[in-house]
């Protein structure tokens, strides 16, 4: 059976929700949840609900939390096989989210992901290169050069944030797709974006410094795309977000999963935007409602619009 690895952090979620509007600099009554997170097994999760088998190449510490991560990898079919665990405290995030369930203060520790080294890179060469992609994001910078340069198969690499997109710039490797927002966008391609001309341009220069296809989303209002060819717009399902931490990297998820299945870079984006919808309408960083019957009812439904647009 084919396979995807993704390389990055499995850690604990650490979720404060507001009941009211947030006052800064005073305890906020709110309802406070915990759940698996980590940007490198959130992906994993929504790959391998989706029924794609995952490898998870990651660092796990050596205490009850890092329990809690394996027995949802076995539960959902994350492949731990081949990752490290260590003595150390397993990574974790914590995040304050307001009202409306948009992200106000996230806060991490994800220092044993040091140990995600060029080493354990090297040892799993044979594995990354038997895939039929490699996903990695920019929470392990001292590895995706690396990565980027030894891979004989396509990279994925999630920008994460605006601060460590900055380091991509520094750098001289291409991979196959990047995922920036409009931010992130406007740092990758040292450019300011002020309308969609603007942007078309930045993707433009993404695409021909970085990647073969550059998809940069937008929140609330949608995702742009560009193969190096042509452009495209899916504008982000209406739904009430009750968590928007997790979105991006479920949008990942199905996109990858829809590359290593044959689809173009269109299907593949109206999947991601459907996958991240039903995140940001779950608690968790990501939701139960991803699995292999929204699968099918996406190929359904999408084949019938592609029909009727012909």
């Amino acid at each position: 059976m084919s396979y995807v690895c993704v390389l990055g952090g499995a850690n604990i979620d650490v979720f404060a929700h507001s009941h009211k509007k947030i006052i800064i600099h005073d305890s906020n009554p709110s309802t406070i949840t915990t759940s698996l997170g980590g940007v490198g097994r959130n992906i994993s999760e929504n790959l391998a609900r989706l029924g794609q088998k995952v490898f998870l190449l990651t660092i796990l510490g050596d205490d009850v939390n890092s329990k809690l991560i394996e027995d949802n990898a076995n539960l959902v079919g994350i492949d731990l096989s081949k990752s490290k665990k260590i003595s150390g405290i397993t990574p974790t995030y914590m995040c304050m989210n307001d009202v409306n369930g948009d992200m106000v203060l996230g806060a991490s520790d994800m220092t044993i992901l040091e140990h995600l080294n060029q080493d354990f890179v090297q040892d799993n060469l044979p594995l990354i290169n038997g895939s039929k992609a490699v996903v990695i994001d920019t929470n392990v910078p001292q590895i995706i050069e690396l990565v980027c340069k030894k891979s004989t198969v396509p990279v994925f690499l999630d920008t994460v944030s605006a601060s460590k997109t900055k380091w991509i710039t520094q750098k001289d490797f291409k991979v196959f797709c990047l995922k920036p927002n409009v931010i992130e966008a406007e740092i990758l391609s040292g450019t300011t974006i002020q309308n969609e001309q603007d942007l078309k341009n930045a993707m433009r220069i993404i695409q021909g410094k970085f990647c073969q296809w550059v998809v940069v989303t937008n929140g609330k209002e949608g995702v742009h795309f560009y193969d190096g060819k042509d452009f495209g717009f899916v504008p982000a399902k209406k739904v009430n977000a009750v968590n928007t931490t997790g979105a991006g990297d479920s949008f990942l998820g199905a996109m990858v999963y829809g590359f290593v299945n044959g689809w173009d870079i269109e299907k593949c984006t109206h999947f991601g935007c459907l996958v991240a919808s039903k995140t940001v309408c779950s608690k968790s960083t990501v939701s139960q409602e991803v699995n292999r019957e929204l699968l099918e009812q996406f190929n359904k439904e999408y084949k019938n619009e592609q029909s009727q647009n012909w």
